[in-house]
């Protein structure tokens, strides 16, 4: 019986192998035909069949690195525009819409099921309910642009990447290689930004050129701070670095007997190079937030020592590679640090005052409910407001933004529930890792946006898809405990 069980399996897999390819290579010929018709260039119709050809045979192979893929997009490319379809569709939206298709394959053929977890009403408020009913149809009843509206709100749908990811993930160790692909995706960005900035400093390639490129990609912009003296490459997925760092002083920490020390190492002095040269003090502020909070969770004498000298390490490394380029890290980030509080020299934070003043105006008029999406303040240019809680509350008002925080605050005692339960080793290592980052993130967001945009919301849902990957194995969790 069990080898007839065994025959009918492998038949039955065979068959959805020979139909996926079959519906693959429809979807890689429809797709062909369509860019065939409406792209001009060939450079692009190149890179676009390549992605493609990429897409398909993993589409094929393991869906897994499909995943991948996506969340390797996501810690590079900024906003997710450095390709983009006729109609205004982005590569990003591209793979978040083969993920629903492959999801829906894999469901229908019975390969995958769906699971049954707690975070799927968060899921559907964050990304149905707050978005689209509320703060959407507030803005459709008080008339905003709507242009405006749906360039806002559109990063909140990313949610939604939530139920295929679960579908398509089948276990723990696949979320995992997700994460892992994620940091190298980090790493990738900050080898780029360090190799640009020593091009600067050696004067191989000129400011201009550089912020042309990222300008044009949409993945940054480049600029030189006068008021510093200094080259600043700005990049939209830099807010990964603070992220990625937390992570893997995690795991050195809280994983003794992992092999990847070195590359780790190596890891750190890469990304901390970077994360000091992004010149960003929220993503200090954040960086230091996610440290505290690891101090915060080590229990050991010997793991607190651990901590002081990897944290000792790499200061002294990032300090002395800095110096040879006659400049100090230590020194210029107090320096900067300390700008935060001088108005009147600036631009930065001037700006930010402006969209206070305009923003809490704006509350006053509509303090319950919100403005919603799209909403122009009056005395500022556009609906992009870089003060993330300031947003909220602009456009979702206090209910809109207690709810948000009130679902915030459950995932975070939920991650922190599932982790408390973990045995000492890689698993709880990379969980107290994410678990920083998000702090990192939180702190950070508040004088930028990225917890509104999909940045910030593509890493909130692989921290959602990891905890339920999870999740059983440690019982069912009662928060108010």
């Amino acid at each position: 019986m069990s080898y007839l069980n065994k025959t009918i399996e492998t038949v039955t897999w065979l068959t959805f192998r020979k139909y996926c390819r079959c519906y693959g290579d429809l979807l890689i010929l429809l797709l062909f035909i369509l860019f065939y018709f409406f792209l001009t260039k060939i450079f692009t119709l190149l890179i676009v069949g390549l992605f493609l050809a990429v897409i398909s045979t993993f589409f094929v192979v393991k869906p897994k690195y499909l995943v991948g893929l996506l969340f390797l997009e996501i810690a590079i490319s900024g906003a997710g525009r450095w390709l983009t379809v006729p109609g205004g569709l982005s590569i990003r939206i591209l793979l978040y819409a083969v993920l629903f298709v492959m999801a829906f394959m894999l469901f229908a053929l019975g390969k995958r099921k769906f699971r049954q977890s707690p975070f799927i009403v968060p899921t559907i408020i964050m990304g149905v309910v707050l978005p689209l009913i509320w703060g959407f149809g507030i803005a459709v009843l008080k008339g905003n642009n709507i242009s405006f509206m749906l360039d806002d709100c559109n990063g909140q749908f990313f949610y939604l990447a939530f139920f295929p990811l679960i579908i398509i993930l089948k276990n723990k160790s696949e979320i995992v290689t997700v994460i892992d692909i994620f940091l190298w995706g980090i790493f990738i960005l900050a080898l780029l930004n360090n190799f640009c900035y020593l091009m600067l400093i050696f004067k191989v390639i000129d400011i201009n050129q550089i912020d042309q490129i990222v300008r044009t990609t949409e993945i940054g912009k480049a600029y030189f701070l006068q008021s510093e003296n200094i080259f600043r490459l700005y990049f939209k997925s830099a807010i990964f670095w603070q992220i990625g760092l937390a992570i893997v002083i995690s795991k050195l920490i809280f994983d003794p007997a992992t092999r990847q020390k070195k590359y780790y190492y190596f890891f750190l002095f890469v990304v901390g190079i970077a994360l000091i040269t992004s010149f960003t003090r929220g993503f200090w502020v954040g960086f230091f937030v996610s440290l505290f909070w690891i101090l915060h969770r080590i229990n050991s004498a010997k793991y607190k020592l651990k901590f002081g000298m990897i944290f000792l390490i790499i200061s002294v490394l990032s300090e002395f590679v800095s110096r040879c380029f006659q400049f100090s890290p230590a020194l210029f980030v107090w320096q900067r640090l300390i700008s935060s509080f001088q108005y009147s020299s600036d631009f930065s934070v001037q700006y930010r005052v402006l969209q206070l003043s305009k923003g809490f105006e704006q509350i006053i008029q509509s303090p319950i409910l919100g403005s919603g999406y799209g909403k122009v303040l009056e005395g500022y240019q556009g609906f992009a407001i870089e003060l993330g809680y300031l947003d909220l509350l602009i456009k979702l008002g206090v209910l809109g933004f207690a709810i948000w925080t009130f679902i915030m605050v459950y995932l975070f005692v939920y991650f922190s529930k599932i982790t408390k339960r973990m045995s000492l080793g890689s698993n709880k290592a990379l969980s107290i890792g994410l678990i920083a980052g998000m702090i990192g993130l939180i702190f950070t967001s508040g004088t930028n946006p990225f917890i509104m945009s999909s940045l910030g919301i593509g890493y909130i849902t692989l921290m959602m898809v990891f905890f339920e990957m999870f999740r059983k194995e440690y019982g069912k969790i009662k928060l108010q405990n």
